[in-house]
């Protein structure tokens, strides 16, 4: 006959490990829309530019400038983004392997 408490103990375990799992992924759901509004306002920026130069409200120098930044700035958001999405990723391996 098994023992009740450690029945418990597994049990509360498993589901330990279900929530910690359902973290995990919910948080790499996040990383993904992060990255996905990251190159939606790199494009949006970029468009704004080419309109702006286009209508003459902004110099080709300064829409050039402007979108080398925004280019500059979107990259290293979505790397960062990348590195976080990367440890998300190597916990659910470690979880998954206990």
């Amino acid at each position: 006959m098994s023992d009740p408490e450690a029945g418990l103990e597994r049990w509360i375990e498993a589901e330990s490990r279900a929530a910690e799992r359902r973290r995990l992924h919910a948080q790499l759901r996040q990383y993904d829309m992060a990255e996905m509004v990251s190159y939606v306002a790199i494009l949006a920026w970029v468009i704004a530019m080419f309109v702006g130069y286009y209508l003459g409200w902004v110099s080709a120098a300064l829409a050039g400038l402007v979108t080398l930044w925004s280019f500059l700035a979107g990259a290293f958001v979505i790397w960062q983004i990348k590195i976080r999405q990367r440890a998300v990723r190597a916990q659910l391996v470690r979880l998954d392997a206990d």
